[in-house]
């Protein structure tokens, strides 16, 4: 049986009273699942027991789950603790475009979404504030930020922008106390690897002491994206890529 116990108090931005436990058979339903909580009370004697009987295999992440029917009314939704809500759904229109085989004057993958504004504030949505998940589908275990998988929603006058070029400095600097080979990562600029099995701290020759590398002539529409990759199979403190900071100018 999997049973998790929290006291979450009203200091710590949960409302008051939120002393439960989480009890789920159909697996680790995740904190967003509050049909999985149970309020905890105090009883003169026990109440009656919840009978299951387990799986024989394990599922994707270890867990054995119980065979239905459940002693109590559950339902296991497929995209995790909460379905999609359908009362927002609205019209849109999108299409892909892949890079040119030949002379590779695109992204290797675009995909352009057409949603219409009227769709979207009738539902209640506003355009500052709304943000688009690229990567994932289901239940928040986060609130959003921008970044990673999040993005704003850039508005374009119909028009398509022209390529600028821009330069690009990226300020780095080795603040742990590692040995040169132990962070080793490559950099890449719109898709492009600019730094190739880079070292900090050997670069730098040092901890504490501040690099730029600065690249020239980088074409960009509506955004710049710098990608992390690291060398190691295993990352930790000591081996993530590290980036101090991110500067662009745009050519004149």
């Amino acid at each position: 049986m999997q049973v998790f116990v929290n006291d979450m108090d009203a200091s710590g931005g949960y409302p008051a009273g939120w002393f439960r436990t989480l009890l789920h058979p159909g697996g680790h339903a995740g904190f967003q699942d509050r049909n999985a909580f149970i309020r905890l009370r105090l009883a003169e004697k026990a109440s009656t027991p919840l009978v299951y009987e387990r799986n024989e295999v394990a599922d994707k992440k270890g867990l054995f789950t119980a065979k239905p029917p459940f002693p109590f009314p559950f339902t296991a939704p497929s995209l995790g603790a909460n379905g999609e809500d359908t009362k927002f759904e609205c019209s849109w229109e999108f299409a892909v475009k892949a890079a040119d085989e030949e002379t590779q004057d695109a992204p290797a993958f675009t995909v352009e979404a057409a949603i219409p504004w009227k769709g979207l504030t009738e539902k209640g949505f506003k355009k500052d504030s709304l943000v688009v998940n690229f990567r994932s589908r289901g239940p928040l275990k986060a609130a959003p930020q921008t970044g990673g998988a999040y993005e704003r929603l850039s508005f374009a006058t119909g028009k398509e922008i022209p390529p600028k070029p821009f330069t690009v400095r990226l300020h780095f600097a080795e603040l742990d106390d590692v040995k040169p080979g132990t962070r080793i990562f490559d950099v890449k600029l719109q898709g492009k690897t600019v730094l190739e099995n880079f070292d900090v701290i050997a670069s730098a020759k040092g901890r504490n002491q501040a690099l730029v590398k600065e690249f020239k002539d980088v074409i960009a529409t509506r955004a710049i994206s710098v990608e992390m990759v690291p060398k190691v199979k295993e990352l930790t403190d000591s081996t993530a890529p590290i980036l101090s900071g991110i500067e662009v100018v745009e050519k004149k």
